[in-house]
């Protein structure tokens, strides 16, 4: 971790200072006292590891310095040079960290605070929390699970699922697909690909018990996988670069302030660039605007990212522009295919992925006043190499 420079400050001053490089994000308090009638910090001192690879800035001052976060609440900083940290205050009590006067701070791995529960992670807690998102089932006969999925993909000697049953000629295909269990569950699923490689979202709802009743217990997920092998290593360095472009190579489901989950009426643009010489991997999200509703960003940053030595990523995302404020987000996924191949005049090399697939969440606030709303946008990607393989 690297604890970043921003301008001194005393700890008399008053006021809010907004982090740095947040582009609208929560403001985290700088004074000795909790403005707004903010509960004083009671307890002795605590420390709080920051997650490895984030960055928390603080400065280096002739005294000092106290930043205060309020219980109950999240607050966003990046210094513009790499992912965000969310530090987030439980408790009975608002967190106060402090930072010592005169000692230079890079390279410090535990921030030390008084008063509430101070946490840090690498995505935004709200947007999990209101998003409702829940990892996909593992358990074969589960309608979700990533067994059943692939068995449904099948054409021959399937087993029956919820999704195709055992006999049928017609094998699950990409699109959209919706069954009602016996439990009273209904499961959308919004499916990319092929049984070699596929992606895609699902909601998982109970209809409501009138007409004009509300569905309950709404929950939302994203997958990828398939039949084609992992391709398991980091690229070679010496493959340069190569581009994972699809015009139907998303598949969105969002959420806009207090409303249900829908799903994307039809798949997004995805642009992806691997720079393998360098080891990373970003890229965009294009057409969002059309595939969820008015007022959203159209284009998703997948900032770049390093490449694993298992040849998978994660790395931080967000809506594109400044319409929205408080963006947070994240994206993850892994290259597909072989590693090698033998050349024309039977030499064998190293070559680029294949394919590559995904998943990806990002969350933002729009609009001014009492028509501020939260917003969400996820989804599940996928393509094969479409330049530079």
């Amino acid at each position: 971790m690297r604890i970043s420079k921003l301008s001194p400050l005393a700890v008399a001053m008053a006021g809010a200072l907004a982090l740095a490089g947040c582009g609208g994000s929560d403001d985290m308090t700088n004074g000795g006292t909790p403005p707004g009638g903010g509960t004083p910090p009671a307890g002795g001192a605590k420390t709080l590891e920051v997650p490895n690879g984030l960055n928390l800035g603080n400065t280096v001052s002739t005294v000092e310095q106290s930043y205060i976060v309020r219980t109950g609440d999240t607050v966003r900083y990046t210094d513009g040079e790499g992912a965000p940290v969310f530090l987030t205050c439980s408790g009975n009590a608002d967190c106060v960290i402090r930072v010592p006067a005169g000692a230079e701070l890079d390279g410090r791995t535990m921030v030390s605070y008084t008063g509430g529960t101070l946490s840090a992670s690498k995505t935004d807690p709200r947007s999990t929390a209101r998003a409702g998102n829940v990892p996909q089932p593992t358990a074969a006969a589960d309608p979700l699970s990533a067994e059943t999925i692939a068995e449904a993909f099948k054409a021959t000697n399937r087993k029956a699922t919820v999704w195709a049953p055992a006999g049928s000629a017609s094998p699950l295909t990409s699109g959209h697909h919706e069954v009602t269990l016996v439990s009273g569950e209904t499961i959308e699923l919004d499916l990319g690909g092929t049984a070699a490689l596929h992606w895609g979202n699902w909601i998982k709802y109970t209809a409501p018990a009138t007409d004009v009743g509300k569905r309950t217990g709404e929950s939302v997920g994203q997958f990828f996988g398939g039949t084609k092998p992992r391709y398991g290593m980091k690229p070679d360095d010496g493959i340069d670069e190569a581009t994972y472009e699809l015009a139907t190579g998303v598949e969105l489901q969002f959420k806009d302030g207090p409303k249900d989950w829908k799903r994307g009426p039809s798949p997004a643009h995805l642009d992806l660039i691997a720079d393998f010489n360098a080891g990373k991997v970003g890229g965009e999200i294009r057409g969002v605007t059309a595939r969820t509703a008015t007022g959203f960003p159209d284009v998703i940053t997948l900032k770049e990212t390093d490449i694993t030595a298992a040849g998978t990523f994660d790395g931080a995302a967000e809506f594109k522009g400044s319409t929205v404020m408080r963006k947070s987000g994240a994206w993850d996924g892994a290259f597909f295919g072989s590693t090698t191949a033998v050349s024309d005049d039977d030499v064998e090399e190293y070559v680029a992925p294949s394919d590559v697939a995904g998943t990806f969440e990002v969350a933002g606030r729009h609009g001014t006043g009492t028509a501020a709303k939260d917003l969400h946008v996820r989804g599940g990607f996928g393509s094969g190499c479409s330049n530079g393989c």
